[in-house]
């Protein structure tokens, strides 16, 4: 240092008139002299790079109310307001008040009959008080949440609305809300985009509304008459707050009610008001109090901005009375009296688009409205065109315009027809001047209408009849006319006559005579066009002449009766007043009021007068030019221009500075008054009128006493001291927040900083030391920021780096900042220390001078120590470094540290992803060190468990084998202290990246523990906005827990508290299964916490009660007070248990041969796109090529879509309807059968009228015309509302019954030759017979069925169970779906059918094809996946098994069609939602997440995978053990096909092409011998579904064996031992298991088929196999339903909630007293039990008297008293029915088994119905 200080004195500057810029060396001399200089550094940033980066304004228009309510803009302004106020500027004044409208709302508001209050007490959060609301257990429904006190915060609306459905809300379908557009949109409980309300089709009686609290005013939504409101009250609210929001509900006491919500915040500041006992009239006391202070601010605040106005008034009219600027002319913009008007268009439209507010639907918008305006104008053109032509269009315009959809396609349809008629289409001046002559002609025509009326008795026939002979075209029947006239010897006189102008000049002295010659026919010209006539002959503007006749002007139209039917508005003629041709002459006078002759004299005169006063004005003062400029507002003097000085002392006025220079001592207070006076003083010059300056001296008064009371009122009390300017500047902080969010919510177009143009160029060998690149190349990521907003930067560890091409530290701050996605870092550990981290400056880095400053005051703040420190600090110099890099650059490293790098002896470079993944390892330790390493880190692990566990007070003689398995348990899950690890799991977080483990939150926490956790959330947020990411919500993330945590210490904590227990596990050598079970001392399946803490205390390992209520807590991942096995296994369960996906991927030494490196830039990708050979591949001959269609649309096959009408609803279990108005039709997508029996029901929700039936390929539907199903000669159907059968718009009568709700309507078509077939109908299983019989079709047929809005409709197209057993033969649509999609999908695989192929990571795996025709899979790292090509099962039960042949991770099952696997982004099977992977290795069940499932497998052991696709069933087992249900109810996309996943392992794959080692389960067949018989070379012997129909195989697999398909034949009554169960509701959600009823989700209804009971009296009981609910929300109802009764499972409506239906159940399992419920209405009923809940094993019996119309329950054989239901009202007869949600498991018995207690005497059991 010493030695660079003498060599910079010893420099010496040459004086600066002998400085040369261009020499080089002088610069460089320059430079080291002044780079120090903080001067330098100030004035480089100031004026070279502050004026780059940042945007500056100076100054803003400033407006108030007292503006707008003033008179200066508007003459007249009007007001109104609910709750009006006084606090107006002084031209509005008084305000007119209604009397005893306050004092009616105050009556209402304290009324207890209409008002009520609940009080929350104790620590609340928002969703403690949406709970509040929404839970079931409130006293009342409510059907509002009125968010007056802004209770709500840091939910939107949408989040709110949804949270609120989900968590409560009985008997709410819906909930509305305002979207940010304040839009009334409508959210669902199916979870789907909001809707808008009117179009939702929910009452007001089901839906429930929040209103936020920014729209509790001038919002009305419609409630229903008898709806409560749920108020909350803040501690800022005043009366008119509270008023406007309760009074949202418009039927406020007269039906409607209120239920106010009371903090205890705000319940203490009521108290502290007012303490009278009575809630009602302390809250109106309390907000009384409020409104008087926030009035008094207010009209503080007014005072002020009345004071503006009085001299801002006179600014503006003396600006106003200023000399006019020149009218803008076309293409300029934003003309002024101060500048000249913008004319070039560029720079118009850079302006209109910077300063636009439009959204992108307001320009959308804005465009429709121009195409509809130029449509208009086109459309015009073209009829006035074809009317010139004296053509017409073939078809109606408006049918041409429908069908073409829209009127600017319409009109492009219409000028081509013209065009084509050789019509030639107008412009602007030709239709003008077609008009012109069109009007000429109708002259004429009147004209020689008028003569033939004339002369009517000369003609020979009358005159009506001779004029239909000429056509429609008037200039036809005007020449047609005049040739019968003359004929007739009628002479059309048209020879010329004259009329007599007299042109009068606007001073009326000077007259002018010009004589005109006029057609006679012109008499009978419009006036209009007669104006324009004489005003092209006279030589001046059409609106100049007036025509009078007798002194009167001649209108343009007028009303005229005489000589016309019935009078009426009429075009005006020279006929009309008399003036004929007869006469010899007509004299009209036209009087001009300004010619430009007179202009052009007045001229001169005006120019010398304004001289004159222009030298008068200047020399005059200051105060006569204001009087002047006032007088000239309103006086003859308007075109005197102001004086330049005083015009910018006006417009000052109307801005307002935003650059304040901040005082650097504290200011003193100043009165208000004061601060008044002063600001009048200062515009003492513009208060010259007397009215101003009397308005100037009351505000002034007015403002000294209130001034004067505070003081007189607060000399008691110190506090209380006027203060409003910090209210004041409160507020108006508040409004420029305000006003900056919207500005950004409606920004439109956002431009970003572009990154660096050229790259930082830097050596591999610079590598070997830390000096050369840091901080030029690489910088520490805590001195990176993104913008202002952001905040200061993160304290990340020194020892994380940024490259400058990855990021660079500098960037434009009045530019967004795009960031790019971590993907490469490098674990750098070089050979040197000690780098500094201040940049040093280099020519080549522009940014060099910037961050130079930057880094020294980062320094300068963080690194305050003193010398010594310094000096310590220098000794343990940051020795390894984790860096983030470009992809380029790591492209670049990778090659080189593969091909070996010279110079880097000594330095240890590494090469990761960020997800962990090691591309280039980092050289290894020697053995020896790394044992030695091992060692002391197992001893300090081991020394710190032995300190907790002693003072835990454990047992001496037991802390140190404990101690030992914590120590092993942490060093196996890999949480040791690790730099690089630190880094990476720091820069995940930089990147935003959501998903985090335990360790990595731990690690993030005690790196950003000096970082409060807002300040990280800021960061958080700022980045993510930057990137380009889908999800960007973190709530109810990993990375949350970022956010929650100061520091790691608590995780720390749980972490090895948790280690006690799972080494005290380990120790014990029990299984955590037997663990789990022993704590579980109920055998209920879940941990309470008296469970866990009686059973932890007894391990006797030194834990607290205190401690075990807290891992509770930490274990609980759902929150709901309980800890079931899944929970208790991740948190307790053993490391080895728990390994990384990635185990084999760790750092190990490179090995000395050369490996091919990958290209980076394909990390990103989902999948490698590499070609790869399967085992056996072949050529593709072309043979059985078909056209390739994509996996969304094979998938979409068979599908419910619509054909037309735009508008329709599908719900849940393929419930349709539609809207009012609306005829669509629907179809199954792509079904086209042309040969075979096909059929498909139709189950009918609510009766109306709809036409079923099929349409052949030429059948095209459409909703304009009304054209549906059997409207034309492609479509046959039936009509059972009218009874009628409908093909080609002819209707016949049908045999069948009327249906009604609840009837099942079958229809099948007979196909025979593919070109003829039999449609025929059946009704509740009842055939009806044919009802169109050997139609010929076209092509095939489709099943179609056309409906009107009253009919709500099941259609099920074959994918559940028929309700009534097809036709013998008969197969379903969804069949033929399927096969087609398993024919095409098979042959797109080509050569590569039933070959098992890597669908990515293809060149990690290894296949092996063996003799015997297994194969053999490998894979050594990576996590690829491979599938069996061309296979798709859509039917039947199939199985396979595969050999662990060497033990690892391994995913292996079944995925479907919309399977995507992705080894870059760890995406295997099971990964996500469309497959499902067996995990022997870790004993997991992937799918969509991980389950516990299975047991560990190990090497040699043999894995069956089976599948039932028409159970929709997965299962596995282990060594022919059973393992049991994988997966139940399971949703897939088309079909299914083995895949398997692999992570470092091998096994042997069988698809039955060997023997089984272990036959497959009885009824399953191998998925070998479907390849066989479906391969793409047995096409010709084995046919399916397709184009040419359906032909059932005559060798092979036989497809008559698959007699359960997913929509299988009912088997009839006679062949079934036991009434079988159906689901009428959540087909999809059910679980029924022969008598055994549960869900998967939702809450399905479950009822026995084909049972209707109409007389007699029977009965059948239910045993509860389980009633244990998750957060007590178990639910279950059992009873009886009608024919009418269907439920609905997503919308939670099952048993009892609607007039079909009666059951007695619980709804929160045992913790709930039984309910009766009918129509939705429940009651608490105990039955013969006094207050004693439902339990499991109890059996509830249920008992029907068809006859005496009463149902009846007992519980455990024991009756109650009394009928439970009385006078039931029957629709066509009852079938038991029960209803279940996934909490609660029900068994079944109809009285095939012997029944648990005996019947009642008389009552027969449901079996025996069945039986008889």
């Amino acid at each position: 240092e010493n030695e660079a200080k003498k060599e910079e004195e010893s420099l010496e500057v040459l004086p600066l008139e002998l400085f040369q810029f261009q020499d080089e060396k002088q610069l460089d001399v320059l430079f080291k002299v002044i780079r120090h200089l903080p001067d330098a550094a100030a004035f480089f940033l100031r004026e070279r790079v502050f004026d780059r980066v940042m945007r500056h304004q100076a100054t803003k228009l400033r407006a108030s109310g007292a503006d707008i309510g003033s008179d200066v803009l508007f003459g007249l302004r009007l007001g109104f307001s609910g709750t009006p106020s006084d606090l107006l500027p002084h031209e509005l004044r008084p305000c007119q008040y209604e009397p005893g409208s306050e004092a009616k709302i105050v009556r209402v508001l304290t009324d207890p009959q209409v008002v009520s209050n609940r009080y929350i007490t104790g620590r609340w959060t928002v969703p403690s008080l949406l709970l509040e609301v929404a839970s079931p257990g409130c006293p009342a429904p409510y059907k509002a949440l009125i968010d007056t006190g802004a209770l709500v915060t840091g939910m939107t609306n949408e989040e709110v609305a949804r949270f609120l459905l989900a968590r409560g809300l009985e008997g709410i379908d819906a909930c509305v809300f305002l979207d940010e557009s304040d839009r009334k949109v409508v959210v669902d409980r199916s979870g789907g985009r909001p809707v808008p309300l009117s179009r939702c089709g929910v009452s007001p009686e089901r839906y429930f509304t929040f209103y936020d609290q920014v729209h509790t005013t001038g919002m009305d939504i419609k409630q229903a008459l008898d709806a409560k409101a749920c108020v909350t009250l803040g501690k800022d609210m005043t009366l008119r707050d509270y008023a406007q929001g309760c009074y949202r509900l418009r039927g406020l006491a007269r039906g409607q009610t209120l239920s106010l919500l009371i903090v205890d915040e705000v319940r203490e500041l009521i108290r502290q008001a007012s303490d009278t006992k009575d809630v009602l009239s302390d809250v109106v006391a309390w907000l009384l109090t409020n409104s008087m202070r926030s009035e008094n601010l207010q009209h503080l605040a007014l005072c002020g901005q009345l004071l503006h106005n009085a001299w801002r008034t006179k600014a503006w009219r003396s600006l106003m009375g200023s000399k006019a600027p020149n009218r803008a002319r076309h293409g300029e913009l934003l003309p002024s009296r101060f500048r000249d008007a913008i004319t070039d268009e560029k720079e118009i439209k850079a302006i209109l688009n910077e300063h636009s507010v439009l959204t992108e639907a307001d320009k959308e918008a804005e465009r429709k409205k121009e195409e509809e305006k130029l449509s208009k104008k086109r459309f015009d053109q073209v009829m006035t065109s074809m009317q010139a032509a004296g053509k017409e269009f073939p078809v109606p315009v408006q049918h041409i315009i429908r069908e073409a959809g829209s009127m600017t396609k319409g009109v492009g349809a219409l000028i081509d027809i013209a065009k084509s008629m050789g019509v030639k289409i107008l412009n602007d001046e030709e239709i003008v001047k077609q008009k012109n002559e069109n009007d000429e002609i109708l002259a004429k025509l009147r004209m020689t209408i008028r003569i033939a009326e004339e002369n009517s008795s000369k003609l020979p026939v009358p005159l009506n009849m001779v004029m239909g002979n000429f056509g429609k075209n008037a200039k036809n029947i005007a020449k047609g006319l005049s040739e019968f006239l003359g004929s007739c010897g009628i002479v059309v006189d048209t020879s010329p006559y004259t009329i007599e102008i007299l042109l009068t000049g606007g001073d009326s002295k000077s007259m002018e005579k010009k004589i005109i010659k006029i057609e006679k026919c012109e008499a009978l010209m419009p006036i209009a066009m007669l104006r324009q006539r004489i005003a092209k002959d006279v030589g001046v503007k059409k609106d100049k002449i007036v025509l009078e006749v007798k002194g009167k002007a001649i209108p343009d139209k007028e009303r005229f009766s005489r000589n016309r039917r019935g009078g009426g508005l009429d075009t005006v003629t020279l006929f009309d007043y008399d003036i004929t041709p007869d006469r010899n002459g007509a004299k009209c006078s036209a009087e001009i009021k300004d010619t430009s002759e007179n202009k052009s004299v007045a001229m001169p005169a005006l120019k010398r007068q304004m001289s004159a006063e222009q030298k008068a004005i200047e020399k005059m003062s200051d105060e006569e030019k204001l009087r002047i400029a006032l007088e000239m507002s309103y006086g003859k003097k308007a075109n005197i221009p102001l004086d330049p000085k005083w015009a910018t002392r006006c417009v000052r006025l109307f801005r307002e500075p935003l650059d304040f220079n901040v005082s650097v001592t504290i200011p003193e207070k100043i009165v208000y008054s004061e601060k008044l006076k002063e600001m009048v003083n200062d515009h003492r010059d513009f208060l010259t009128d007397q009215a101003n300056i009397k308005i100037v001296e009351e505000i002034l008064d007015d403002v000294q006493q209130e001034e004067r009371i505070a003081r007189e009122a607060a000399a008691g009390d110190s506090d209380g001291r006027l203060e409003f300017d910090a209210e004041m500047v409160q507020e108006e902080q508040k409004e420029q927040e305000q006003k900056q969010r919207q500005e950004v919510a409606q920004q439109v177009r956002v431009a970003y900083a572009s990154g660096r143009q050229q790259a930082v160029r830097w050596a591999t060998a610079d590598l070997a030391t830390a000096k050369k690149l840091i901080p030029n190349v690489f910088y520490p990521l805590k001195t990176f920021t993104l913008n202002k907003r952001a905040g200061k930067p993160l304290p990340y560890p020194r020892s994380i780096l940024l490259s400058e091409n990855f990021a660079p530290l500098l960037h434009r701050s009045d530019l967004a900042r795009r960031l790019k996605n971590a993907h490469v870092l490098i674990s750098w550990e070089p050979k040197d220390s000690g780098a500094k981290e201040v940049r040093v400056i280099t020519g080549q880095d522009t940014n060099w001078m910037a961050a130079s400053y930057v880094n020294a005051v980062i320094e300068a703040q963080d690194e305050k120590v003193t010398k010594e420190e310094t000096e310590e600090k220098t000794e343990d110099a940051q020795k390894d470094y984790c860096v983030n890099i470009s992809l380029a650059e790591a492209e670049s490293l990778r090659r080189a540290l593969q091909d070996g790098v010279p110079g880097l002896t000594g330095t240890r470079v590494g090469l990761s992803t960020v997800d962990g993944l090691w591309l280039v390892p980092k050289k290894e330790q020697k053995k020896e060190e790394e044992k030695k390493d091992d060692k002391e880190e197992f001893k300090v692990l081991t020394e710190k468990y032995t300190s907790q566990l002693k003072e835990a007070g454990l047992n001496p003689e037991q802390i140190p084998d404990l101690a030992r398995l914590m120590a092993t348990q942490v060093r196996r899950s890999h949480n040791v202290a690790s730099t690089f690890e630190d880094g990476r799991q720091c820069i995940r977080f930089f990147d935003n990246q959501m998903w985090f483990e335990e360790d990595g939150i731990i690690r993030v926490l005690r790196a950003l523990a000096d970082a409060p956790e807002s300040t990280r959330r800021v960061a958080f947020d700022a980045f993510i906005s930057a990137r380009r990411r889908d999800r960007t919500r973190w709530e109810g993330m990993p990375v949350a827990q970022i956010f929650a945590y100061s520091d790691e210490q608590h995780l720390m904590r749980m972490r090895d508290l948790a280690l006690r227990v799972t080494s005290s596990v380990l120790r014990d050598k029990l299984s955590l299964f037997d663990v789990f079970k022993k704590f579980d001392t109920n055998g209920d399946g879940w941990l309470s916490q008296q469970e866990l803490t009686s059973a932890l205390l007894k391990l006797k390992i030194g834990l607290t009660e205190e401690e075990c209520a807290q891992l509770l807590r930490h274990a609980d991942s759902s929150q709901d007070g309980y800890i079931n096995y899944r929970e208790f296994a991740s948190r307790f369960g053993a490391q080895d248990t728990k390994d990384d996906m990635f185990p084999a991927l760790k750092p190990g030494v490179i090995s000395g041969k050369r490996r091919k490196a990958l290209p980076l830039n394909l990390l990103p990708s989902a999948a490698s796109e590499s070609k790869s050979v399967a085992i056996g591949e072949e050529e593709d001959d072309g043979k059985n090529s078909v056209k390739h269609m994509s996996y969304a649309e094979l998938s979409a096959l068979g599908s419910l879509s619509l054909a037309s009408g735009g508008m329709a609803f599908f719900r849940d279990d393929g419930l349709v309807s539609t809207r009012p108005g609306y005829r669509p039709s629907l179809c199954p997508r792509g079904v086209c059968v042309s040969t075979g029996k096909w059929y498909y029901e139709i189950t009918v929700v609510t009766a109306g009228r709809g036409v079923v039936g099929w349409g052949d390929v030429s059948f095209s539907p459409n909703f304009y015309t009304g054209h549906g199903v059997g409207d034309d000669n492609r479509s046959w159907g039936v009509d059972p509302m009218r009874q009628l059968t409908v093909h080609t718009k002819s209707e016949k009568p049908w045999t069948g019954p009327k249906w009604s709700t609840g009837d099942v309507i079958g229809v099948q078509a007979e196909l025979v030759g593919g070109i003829s077939a039999s449609i025929s109908y059946s009704v509740n299983g009842k055939p009806i017979g044919v009802a169109f019989d050997k139609v010929k079709f076209n092509g095939g047929l489709t099943p179609f069925i056309s409906f009107e809005s009253a009919l709500q409709f099941r259609a099920n197209f074959g994918t559940r169970p028929w309700r009534y057993a097809a036709p013998p033969g008969c197969r379903s649509p969804m069949y033929w779906s399927r096969n087609e999609m398993r024919r095409i999908h098979a042959l797109n695989s080509g050569s590569l059918f039933g070959k098992l192929k890597p669908t990515t990571g293809d060149a990690q795996m290894t296949l092996k094809a063996n003799s015997n025709g297994t194969t053999t899979i490998s894979v050594s790292n990576g996590f690829p996946t491979a599938v069996l090509q061309g296979c798709l099962i859509t039917t039947g039960r199939w199985y396979y098994e595969f050999t662990i042949k060497r033990d690892g991770v391994a995913q292996v099952g079944w995925c479907d069609l919309h399977f995507y696997a992705s080894t870059r982004g760890g995406v295997g099977t099971g990964d996500d939602k469309h497959s499902w992977g067996y995990d022997g290795h870790r004993v997991l069940l992937w799918h969509n997440g991980k389950f516990s499932y299975g047991r560990r497998w190990k090497e040699g052991d043999v894995i069956g995978c089976a599948v039932d696709i028409d159970a929709r069933r997965i299962s596995f087992s282990h060594n022919s053990e059973k393992l049991g249900p994988a997966a139940e109810n399971m949703e897939f996309v088309g079909g299914l096909a083995p895949a398997i996943t692999l992570n470092p392992c091998s096994l042997i794959a069988n698809f039955g092409s060997a023997p089984f080692r272990f036959g497959p389960p009885a009824g399953y067949l191998p998925v070998q011998k479907w390849l066989r018989n479906y391969s793409p070379n047995q096409e010709g012997k084995i046919k399916f579904p397709s184009g040419t129909g359906l032909q059932t195989p005559t060798s092979g697999l036989s497809l008559l064996k698959l007699q359960r398909s997913v929509s299988m034949m009912t088997r009839p009554s006679s062949e079934l031992k036991r009434v079988p169960l159906r689901a009428s509701s959540g087909y999809t959600q059910s679980l029924i298991n022969d008598r055994r009823i549960s869900a998967t989700s939702h809450y399905p209804s479950v009822v026995a088929d084909r049972v209707l009971l109409t007389e007699g009296k029977w009965y059948y009981e239910v045993k509860l196999v389980s009633l244990e609910g998750k957060m007590g929300q178990g639910v279950a109802f059992i009873g009886w339903c009608d024919a009418f009764f269907f439920g609905d499972s997503i919308a939670k409506c099952g048993l009892g909630d609607d007039s079909h239906s009666w059951g007695w159940g619980v709804t929160s399992g045992r913790n709930s007293p039984p309910t009766l419920k009918h129509d939705g209405k429940s009651s608490v009923w105990f039955g013969p039990a006094k207050s004693r809940n439902w339990k499991p094993r109890d059996v509830i019996g249920c008992a029907v008297d068809v006859d005496a119309k009463t149902i009846q329950f007992s519980l455990n054989g024991v009756w109650a008293p009394q009928a439970a239901f009385l006078s039931v009202k029957i629709e066509k007869g009852l079938t038991p029915a029960m209803s279940v949600n996934s909490q609660c498991e029900l068994e079944v018995n109809f009285g095939s088994t012997p029944l648990a207690f005996k019947a009642p005497v008389g009552f027969e059991t449901i079996n025996t119905w069945w039986s008889g």
